[in-house]
């Protein structure tokens, strides 16, 4: 734990107030959030938060800083404190429960030198030259993905009709998931990446439950690792051309990945390559509907799609917050860091930073290729951010020709979560050509 005390951090300390905007779940979907980050990007880009049933910890809001964090895993390792913001309550659950303080580790809560050994297994799979092969299939899904979206008349929920379900076929076919627990597995990635939302709060788990949060990622994870240990059985004895198989039949130093380490892998796939690319192909439609000139302005150049893509990606960050910790005591971002003091690092404040962008708050596709850090960034860098911009890419490609226009229609709802947060509701009127 911390050894900084309230003396050594009272001019960098947040108010109540403030701090509590940081750990609620609500002021990510509501914007709040966001209007914190430019306050504290200006006054208090290195904060301390101590939010009433939390541990205290950093605030980083910086592109140059968590840029800076992102890249040196030796000073700042996920170490042996939570990647995911935990109420102490969940904490001390987590740990009395696991002995750990994590209910699943995955590679992104893997520190050298086990991270790297375990990410190699799959890192040329997701490489964009083998991804080429995936091409044909990808286009295939998309087209089955518009064809049915344009069935639906002119009003859509495009969240509901197309952006969760079409990446999340992707992923599946490409884990060797079958079709008939796509359902299970929407409804899990959901419970794991906002638990606190009401539409996505896992069935057994009290919502008033001091350490709601571990009793929710707990629960729907030990579900989804039940089920890929039924797979993993299943492709040892009858191997595919799936990651399943590569999975199940990988070694590290001539052993075969334990029950926790396929649990990690096939969590972080299968979540990470869902709900993150869901939220991004959302936002791309968001953008469409609402600056006026994009759409014209794509269709007369198709070209511009990846920056379109990129500008989203940006835009929207899905991936709001992760934690570090830090190793050893030193002065950073003119703070004086502790061993043992636990940071977070907020993306979406990044990747709006003014010193970085010019009115980082609006949608621009000016600036689509521009850097950003919603993949992060260093050995932990998102490993499938090349799929990503691949299944988006094949969607947008297909669909932006065919629109005539595209508006909104009804009220936009996102998400809450201060995790991965994005677009619940995105309802659209649409004239194809």
């Amino acid at each position: 734990m911390s050894s900084v005390s309230k003396r050594d951090v009272g001019e960098f300390a947040l108010a109540t107030d403030d701090a509590a905007i940081l750990v609620d779940p609500t002021a990510y979907a509501d914007g709040r959030v966001l209007r914190l980050y430019r306050r504290l990007q200006q006054d208090n880009p290195v904060a301390w938060a101590a939010p009433p049933g939390y541990s205290p910890f950093w605030v980083l809001t910086r592109f140059e800083d968590i840029e800076r964090v992102s890249m040196d895993h030796l000073r700042f390792p996920y170490g042996d404190r939570p990647s995911v913001l935990f109420d102490a309550a969940s904490e001390a659950l987590m740990r009395a429960t696991t002995g750990k303080p994590y209910a699943v580790r995955t590679l992104v809560t893997v520190d050298e030198p086990d991270h790297c050994l375990l990410r190699q297994i799959t890192q040329s799979w997701f490489m964009p030259r083998n991804l080429q092969a995936l091409g044909p299939r990808i286009q295939a899904i998309a087209d089955e993905a518009l064809a049915a979206m344009m069935t639906k008349g002119p009003v859509i929920d495009f969240v509901e009709e197309v952006a969760l379900h079409y990446p999340l076929r992707i992923i599946m076919e490409i884990l060797g998931v079958p079709e008939a627990d796509y359902p299970l597995m929407l409804k899990l990635t959901q419970e794991i990446f906002a638990p606190a939302d009401p539409d996505s709060v896992p069935e057994g788990v009290d919502c008033n439950d001091p350490a709601f949060f571990a009793a929710a990622l707990q629960s729907s994870a030990e579900k989804i690792s039940r089920y890929f240990r039924t797979l993993v059985e299943a492709r040892r004895r009858h191997p595919q051309d799936d990651i399943a198989t590569l999975l199940a039949t990988a070694s590290i130093e001539g052993r075969p990945l334990s029950d926790e380490e396929l649990a990690g892998y096939f969590i972080i796939i299968a979540t990470a390559g869902h709900d993150t690319t869901s939220s991004t192909t959302a936002a791309v439609m968001y953008a469409l509907a609402t600056q006026p000139g994009l759409l014209a302005r794509v269709q007369g150049d198709m070209s511009l799609v990846p920056a379109l893509i990129e500008e989203a990606i940006r835009w929207g960050s899905p991936v709001k917050t992760f934690m570090r910790s830090v190793s050893e005591d030193m002065v950073f971002g003119g703070r004086q860091f502790r061993t043992g003091d636990w940071l977070m690092l907020c993306y979406a404040a990044a990747n709006r930073d003014p010193a970085i962008y010019e009115e980082g708050e609006r949608f621009d596709l000016a600036r689509g290729n521009a850097r950003h850090l919603a993949f992060g960034k260093g050995i932990h860098m998102c490993l499938g951010q090349h799929l990503a911009r691949l299944e988006i890419k094949a969607l947008f490609d297909r669909l932006i020709p065919r629109l005539a226009s595209v508006a909104l229609c009804g009220e936009v709802t996102m998400s809450n979560s201060y995790f991965v947060n994005g677009f619940k509701h995105l309802p659209v009127r649409i004239r194809y050509l």
